[in-house]
């Protein structure tokens, strides 16, 4: 059957659900592991000196079946092996054909260099690990030194947790697209105005860009207008000054020194000209006294 719904009340016995089925419920957003809702969940701790351990209170889900512990478990420890060590595993055992899950030591290899048993993983058993004991040669004794937790270790037990096993691809498969996209034309914008200030400032950038500073760093210098500079053409009066602080092309801002304010007012005085070195002033009347004038010159671009 390729569609499955559920859950819904049977009507003369037409709606009738298996323990998969409920399974596979729980096995969609409840992940594989211990469910830890305290440190002890699930805990194994020694057994006051003896050759076994004690399993904690707690619950745990496989594939959506749960097990549930609900007092201290003593589980036996194989007796040691003569000359060589070995390590057991405390298994969670999920059964298919005895349809039940149980708690099990299951015993190691003894070998010069032990190794754990894996969990067995296969359609009708599933296993969680959740603690190793290492087993010394001739122990007669399990101290909690040699007990290992195993819970957390996601390749042979994990946590159980309420989303399960979420598949983030096709969202990193599109985050990463339009981060792509994003780098792509930041990068393109970058290229333009970076061929913008290349042109404008040319092979040498450093030294370009510190003349464009000087450039554009305004300069300061004072004129003394003399009665005798001004000559009369036209019924307008003008005064040629050399300024060589002046470009060909600037931004000149005048005004008089307050000693001379009122004089310069008088005679309407002001800038009628400038170019490269030179400013020439216009007044409507000859000046009654020497103006004193202070210029504030910006070069621009042509």
């Amino acid at each position: 059957m390729a569609e499955k719904s559920s859950f819904f009340n049977s009507v003369s016995g037409d709606r009738k659900y298996k323990a998969e089925d409920w399974a596979a419920y729980f096995a969609t957003f409840v992940s594989s592991g211990v469910v830890l809702k305290t440190n002890a969940t699930l805990a194994v701790a020694a057994d006051g000196g003896s050759m076994s351990v004690t399993l904690g209170e707690g619950s745990a889900f496989y594939n959506g079946y749960r097990y549930e512990n609900t007092e201290p478990l003593s589980l036996a420890i194989p007796t040691a092996n003569a000359s060589l060590n070995r390590i057991d595993a405390i298994m969670i055992r999920w059964n298919r054909n005895i349809r039940a899950m149980n708690a099990y030591v299951v015993q190691g290899t003894a070998a010069a260099a032990p190794v754990a048993p894996a969990p067995g993983r296969t359609a009708d058993i599933g296993e969680l690990c959740v603690a190793t004991v290492y087993v010394a040669a001739g122990a007669t004794s399990i101290p909690q030194s040699v007990i290992t937790d195993k819970r957390l270790d996601t390749a042979v037990c994990g946590i159980a947790t309420m989303i399960g096993e979420l598949d983030t691809s096709t969202l990193y498969a599109q985050v990463q697209g339009a981060l792509s996209e994003f780098e792509t034309g930041a990068m393109t914008q970058f290229t333009t105005w970076f061929a913008d200030v290349q042109a404008l400032l040319g092979s040498d950038a450093a030294g370009n860009l510190l003349n464009l500073i000087a450039k554009y760093k305004a300069r300061n210098a004072t004129v003394v207008l003399a009665v005798a500079d001004w000559t009369l053409s036209g019924g307008v009066y003008a005064c040629t000054k050399s300024v060589s602080i002046v470009p060909a092309n600037c931004a000149l801002h005048v005004s008089p020194v307050w000693a001379s304010r009122t004089a310069y007012g008088d005679a309407e005085c002001g800038v009628s000209a400038a170019s490269e070195g030179v400013v020439t002033f216009s007044a409507t009347s000859l000046p009654s006294e020497a103006l004193t004038v202070n210029l504030s010159v910006s070069e621009v671009d042509a």
